[in-house]
């Protein structure tokens, strides 16, 4: 599995190395009828949020909407975003304004100054989620 590029180990993998293994275990589990392909989402917080953001990037036609949490670096991309940062993370507002400024309007931002890094879960409401899983591709 990926680890955290700061991990300070000899061999660290990045997510972004990854979605070849994680596309086969998806095509698998599609190829028992396991999952709507219309109903894929993706969600990691800190260096997951990181990938998260990585994999929207590069395979954005695969997931009905993304959540980035706990992260920095928002990037374009045609699907929803529900995209948090806390106060271990600088503030992605002029990110988010250009990106959204060049187009992509799909991007819901909120920064979370008095939450540590990680602390994404007190954004998790029932509404907010329900508004996430509502998505389709």
């Amino acid at each position: 599995f990926p680890l955290c590029h700061r991990a300070g180990v000899g061999h660290v993998v990045d997510w972004s190395d990854c979605f070849e293994d994680v596309k086969r275990i998806m095509d698998d589990y599609i190829s028992k009828d396991l999952i709507d392909t219309d109903r894929i989402y993706l969600a990691g917080s800190s260096d997951g949020g990181r990938g998260t953001w990585d994999y929207v990037e590069s395979h954005e036609e695969i997931f009905a909407a993304a959540m980035p949490m706990s992260c920095e670096r928002p990037r374009p991309c045609s699907i929803p975003v529900y995209f948090y940062n806390t106060s271990g993370e600088d503030d992605c507002t002029a990110d988010v304004d250009s990106l959204r400024a060049a187009g992509y309007t799909n991007i819901s931002y909120k920064r979370c100054a008095d939450q540590p890094h990680g602390g994404d879960a007190a954004e998790c409401t029932v509404e907010m989620l329900d508004k996430f899983f509502s998505h389709r591709k």
